[in-house]
């Protein structure tokens, strides 16, 4: 998933296939979530998760969830 992209911005977003590998992302580099809203840019769906990082910065991370977005989880 880390080579799809960098997640700063909706062009360089990390492509995932569900909502667990967004948060395995966010734990991996030691981000804590705060807000999350969707973006649609160009038939695209992005989620912009706001998260907060151990140095106190907030950063947002983009996430391309294009695949998934809108299909029921069977």
């Amino acid at each position: 998933i880390l080579s799809t992209g960098n997640g700063e911005s909706p062009g360089t977003a990390w492509e995932v296939i569900n909502v667990n590998e967004e948060y395995s992302i966010l734990k991996h580099l030691e981000l804590e979530p705060e807000s999350q809203l969707l973006l649609f840019v160009e038939g695209r769906t992005y989620d912009v998760i706001t998260a907060q990082a151990k140095d106190g910065r907030e950063r947002k991370i983009y996430f391309d969830v294009t695949l998934f977005y809108g299909k029921s989880e069977k």
